[in-house]
């Protein structure tokens, strides 16, 4: 029960945090605008992704996902640091 009930208060503080969501949001920003936007309209084809690309490939900002943060975070959330819940030993 002591498990059920850990997980249920680190899942009622991720949703109060908007962990999930803030993720969510900084991983597709780009497609609020720019290029982005264009494909979310449907105004973008497989051929003018490709003339995009070819004109701006070097300029093309490709982020990380940062996947490891995040594992770590939520990680947090699961089994926060000593002294929190009291001692793990």
């Amino acid at each position: 029960m002591v498990t059920f009930a850990r997980g249920l208060k680190a899942a009622a503080r991720m949703i109060e945090d908007r962990f999930l969501e803030d993720i969510k949001d900084r991983r597709y920003a780009s497609y609020k605008e720019g290029i982005g936007r264009s494909i979310i309209e449907g105004k973008e084809d497989l051929a003018s992704l490709t003339e995009y690309a070819l004109k701006h490939g070097d300029n093309i900002k490709m982020e990380s996902s940062h996947i490891e943060y995040i594992k770590s975070i939520f990680n947090d959330y699961l089994e926060p640091p000593c002294g929190v819940f009291g001692s793990r030993l």
